[in-house]
């Protein structure tokens, strides 16, 4: 049975059906099956729509995920110093070593008179 024939049974039968009295007649429609059309289901339609949404999205997020990552890492980090501003802060290091190493020998000589002092009977009047 082609698409036209059935086409043309229904007709028929909604003329015979318009054609009859109004009463509490029922009847039913059956939907065409045409035998070579392929027949996709609602839930293949959903996934495929779900699909290309997330290609979209992946699409359009990644590079943006990327940028604000990107963005966070520089935030985080030191900002460089030139070689002069580096060499400096060298100097200054060592000078801070060089006088830690004067103060703790200051204390210690401190120290030893202290205990040479409190061995030994004051003399003072």
């Amino acid at each position: 049975m082609s698409a036209q024939d059935a086409l043309n049974a229904a007709q028929k039968e909604l003329q015979r059906v318009q054609s009859e009295p109004q009463g509490q007649q029922t009847f039913t429609l059956q939907p065409i099956n045409f035998p070579n059309a392929p027949m996709i289901p609602p839930q293949a339609v959903d996934i495929s729509i779900a699909f290309f949404i997330t290609c979209a999205v992946i699409v359009v997020g990644w590079p943006i995920s990327r940028a604000l990552g990107r963005r966070y890492e520089k935030r985080g980090s030191a900002p460089l110093l030139d070689a002069s501003v580096a060499d400096q802060l060298q100097r200054i290091e060592q000078a801070v070593e060089a006088v830690a190493i004067e103060v703790e020998r200051i204390s210690e000589g401190q120290r030893f008179l202290t205990r040479i002092q409190e061995k030994s009977p004051s003399t003072v009047e």
